[in-house]
Order: C-alpha cells, then sequence, then structure tokens
C-alpha cells in the first residue's frame, strides 16, 4: 500500500509539473565566449603571418572592446517536456590598428545568429527545471574597417546547451553552460505563459 501511494504521488508531482504541450517561454539572456569568439581567435592565428608583416611597417591592432552576446529565444512545448526554439544572438567586436602608438582607425565586427532547435526538460518540479538542447543556424557578420573595403560573410553555426536550469514560475531566471553562438555561459531571465 506504500508503495502505491508512494508511486501515485511521484507520478502526480511529475505530471503537475511538467512542461506540458502548448506552453510557451520568452528567454532574455546574455553569454560570453561563443564560438564566434573562438573562430576569430582562430583566424587570428592563421593570419598571423600578415599580422607579422603589419608589424614590420610598423601597424599593430589591439581588441579595443567585445560586447556580451545578446540572445532572445522563443520556445514551444510541441509534446509534455520537449520544446521547439528559435532564436537570435548579437554580439559587437572593435579593434583598433596602430602606427608608432597613435590610434589610426578601427575596426568592427557584427555578428548575428539565428538558429532552430529543440530543447528537453528532463526535471521539473515546481520551481525548478533542468534541461538541455542543441540548435542549428546560421551568422551573418558584417565587417566595418577605415582601411578596406567592409564585408559580410555567412557561416554555418550552432549551439550545444549541455545543462540548464530555471528557477521560478511564470517568471525565472536562467542559467545555462553549453557551446556554440549564445556563449560558453548564459544568464538571463525567462517568462512562461
Amino acid at each position: 500500500m506504500k508503495r502505491v501511494i508512494l508511486i501515485l504521488v511521484f507520478a502526480l508531482s511529475n505530471f503537475c509539473f511538467s512542461q506540458e504541450k502548448g506552453t510557451k517561454q520568452i528567454n532574455l539572456s546574455v553569454g560570453t565566449l561563443s564560438s564566434n569568439d573562438f573562430v576569430r581567435a582562430l583566424g587570428f592565428v592563421a593570419t598571423s603571418p600578415i599580422v607579422s608583416i603589419n608589424k614590420k611597417y610598423g601597424y599593430t591592432e589591439e581588441n579595443d572592446y567585445k560586447t556580451p552576446i545578446v540572445n532572445l529565444t522563443f520556445k514551444y512545448a510541441i509534446i509534455d517536456n520537449l520544446f521547439l526554439d528559435a532564436d537570435y544572438s548579437f554580439q559587437k567586436t572593435r579593434k583598433k590598428s596602430l602606427k608608432d602608438d597613435v590610434i589610426m582607425g578601427y575596426s568592427s565586427d557584427d555578428y548575428h545568429s539565428f538558429g532552430f532547435g529543440a530543447e528537453y526538460h528532463f526535471l521539473n518540479k515546481k520551481i525548478v527545471q533542468l534541461y538541455s538542447g542543441l540548435s542549428l543556424g546560421c551568422t551573418f557578420q558584417n565587417n566595418y574597417s577605415d582601411f578596406y573595403k567592409s564585408e559580410n560573410d555567412l557561416d554555418f553555426n550552432f549551439h550545444l546547451n549541455a545543462i540548464g536550469v530555471r528557477v521560478g514560475k511564470k517568471i525565472a531566471g536562467t542559467a545555462e553552460l553549453g557551446f556554440g553562438y549564445k556563449g560558453l555561459i548564459n544568464l538571463g531571465v525567462s517568462y512562461q505563459f
């Protein structure tokens, strides 16, 4: 008898607090260390001979600033605990070019990433949810420079959310750890309806 009661309590608690079909969420978060940052770092290594030539002629490049990654995501539960999502991420970086420690100009990159994916909520309690997900998409990179013609680039991109936590009911805080265009670490706020 105790087992039956325990099983019923467990089953009902999961049913009552699950992310039911038709649930919607809007998330706004900020992240750091995106896949775009890693690609840019690898690109710097690949172009180091060009950097050496620039140094030979007295030019150097320094990072001026980088904004956090701003993410906006809409999620819809197609079945209990399984969400489909669409998201947008933005990040801006700027470098300054120097000659003899005098700023000669700037170059900047804007990264606009769009993705579609799925997310599974594997733990749902009253105010705590744990989830993982994967999104596939693309990144538009707009490059502006004082020295050369501006360029645009379109690349495949992704985001793997290894583990995420949502704490709250309708309005909640979120924290995620993953890799991709949203960043390695994300903190944000979520509204569920």
